[in-house]
């Protein structure tokens, strides 16, 4: 008599297939929760300091202010930013768009845009208008202080 032995084979398992996917789902999910985290601190950090900077008499405002950029950059942008102090004078600094870009791996270099005119104004009235093409700034910060600013600008 002969013996036949069946082998019974083991289903293959499907795990290795989908722990990859799921992997780069959780690192997605993971990285959008933390650029949700990063970009509400940032706002956060610029509500403290525009109302400090309230206390000390100078009142920032933008029509439409918004965080965008992701997933590596975090971007604030401001729509008809006003700084205006509370001086006698009134005096009053507007620009159209005025933005913010940091990379979300180096957030201490941030890199500023602001869109022309500028104009001044006192007691609501315009002493001033500058245009320009292109005007940008780089600001890095190493503590609570900018320790480099580089300021370049066209037209």
């Amino acid at each position: 008599m002969t013996d036949v032995r069946t082998e019974i084979k083991r289903p293959v398992s499907r795990l290795r297939l989908y722990l990859a996917p799921a992997l780069l789902l959780v690192l997605a999910i993971l990285l959008s929760i933390g650029w949700l985290f990063v970009s509400r601190q940032v706002e956060a950090r610029l509500d403290a300091m525009i109302s400090e900077e309230a206390t000390k008499g100078r009142f920032w405002s933008c029509d439409n202010r918004r965080a965008a950029g992701y997933p590596f950059r975090i971007e604030i942008e401001c729509i008809n930013a006003r700084i205006k102090d509370s001086s006698p004078s009134q005096n009053e600094v507007r620009l159209s768009r005025l933005g913010a870009v940091a990379q979300v791996y180096d957030p201490s270099l941030i890199i500023i845009e602001a869109q022309a005119p500028l104009i001044l104004l006192s007691k609501d009235q315009q002493i001033a208008s500058v245009e320009w093409n292109s005007l940008r700034s780089s600001v890095h910060i190493s503590g609570a202080q900018p320790d480099r600013l580089s300021i370049s600008g066209e037209g």
